[in-house]
């Protein structure tokens, strides 16, 4: 049965189990499809509270495997800044692909370059351009932190006049200078977002005080999974119960799995399910191949 199938045969208005990126503030229908499972449900009403309060800039770390929904995290952490009326988010993204401590700010400000000109933000402001080009589109290697914050302070303008509220988000933190790095070229952000798996980089992160905070994400348990698929569910129009025998869940997910490989199990199991048959059902035993066949697919256990 195909996505559609699925969608189709349970009145659904869209597929539920879809390995995506959740991002409410460019779709809000996103915002229902959040369970609050693991460390992000025991922290999902501080994320709304303390952003929505904060009266000095806060750096926030997402911390948790990969495949753990950390940049759907990072999103429903953007989605309640508070943000000046007319003005719309933007999220710039700089991933960490080695341990450099200023190459994620340099591919942050790569993507805030290509948004900017985009927008035919350069028309009048050559020499800004030629500043971004030198410095950060065609440097052979990161410039230096200094070097960034000037250029960053010479864009104020230009952001202004977009009426955009950026947020900085550097992803898959290797070490904690990276974190230090981004901190002072971005000290203007009102919220500096981070995400990484290494314990190292969490726990030197988490002797900083507040307003900064770091958020734990952790692999789901079979009860996780069963609150997971309801909310999912629901949010894509389904009526409860959800037709997946809850035995089956139990045994299916007796190992922990992150949030991403979860999904994939549960599209295997559609995908197994008999095309032309309205509704089908998903007993144990057709819960337990889709096991089966994501393990023989993958080889992860």
């Amino acid at each position: 049965m195909t996505e559609d199938e699925f969608v189709h045969a349970f009145s659904l208005s869209r597929y539920p189990f879809a390995r995506e990126e959740l991002c409410p503030f460019r779709n809000g229908s996103d915002l229902n499809m959040y369970a609050l499972v693991d460390g992000f449900g025991s922290h999902a009403e501080n994320i709304r509270k303390t952003v929505s309060s904060l009266k000095s800039r806060a750096l926030v770390l997402i911390h948790g495997p990969r495949s753990s929904g950390r940049s759907s995290v990072a999103n429903y952490l953007a989605h309640h800044v508070v943000q000046p009326a007319a003005h719309t988010l933007q999220m710039i993204v700089g991933a960490a692909t080695d341990h450099h401590p200023t190459e994620p700010v340099r591919k942050a400000l790569t993507q805030l370059y290509m948004r900017l000109d985009g927008e035919n933000a350069f028309a009048s402001q050559q020499t800004l351009e030629a500043d971004f080009m030198k410095k950060v589109i065609d440097a052979k290697e990161p410039a230096t932190i200094g070097a960034y914050q000037v250029l960053l302070n010479k864009t104020d303008s230009l952001i202004a006049k977009l009426k955009w509220s950026v947020v900085y988000l550097i992803d898959d933190v290797k070490k904690f200078d990276q974190i230090d790095s981004a901190a002072q070229v971005f000290e203007k952000s009102q919220v500096l977002i981070f995400t990484t798996e290494s314990e190292e980089v969490r726990d030197a992160f988490k002797t900083r005080p507040k307003p900064d905070f770091a958020v734990g994400l952790a692999k789901l348990t079979h009860s996780d999974v069963a609150n997971l698929l309801n909310v999912r569910w629901q949010a894509s129009g389904g009526t409860l119960p959800a037709p997946f025998d809850p035995l089956g869940i139990s045994k299916a997910f007796a190992t922990d799995f992150p949030a991403g490989p979860v999904m994939d199990i549960f599209s295997e199991v559609v995908s197994g399910a008999p095309a032309g048959v309205a509704p089908p059902t998903f007993d144990t035993a057709t819960i337990l191949e889709g096991a089966l066949q994501y393990i023989y697919k993958t080889g992860q256990k």
